[in-house]
């Protein structure tokens, strides 16, 4: 394998972990919306049961 070849192999394998990560931070962003909206709902029912 030449260095060519090894860049190009280099480049397919970076852009399938760039795929990869952006459909995981995805994921998370996801979850933290749910979990952010969770706080709020708990902290709004605090108040009115105050």
């Amino acid at each position: 394998m030449n260095g060519n070849e090894y860049l190009l192999g280099r480049v397919k394998w970076l852009k399938g972990e760039k795929a990869r990560l952006q459909k995981e931070l995805l994921k998370i962003e996801k979850e933290l919306a749910q979990i952010e909206l969770k706080i709020q709902k708990q902290s709004i029912d605090k108040s009115a049961n105050q």
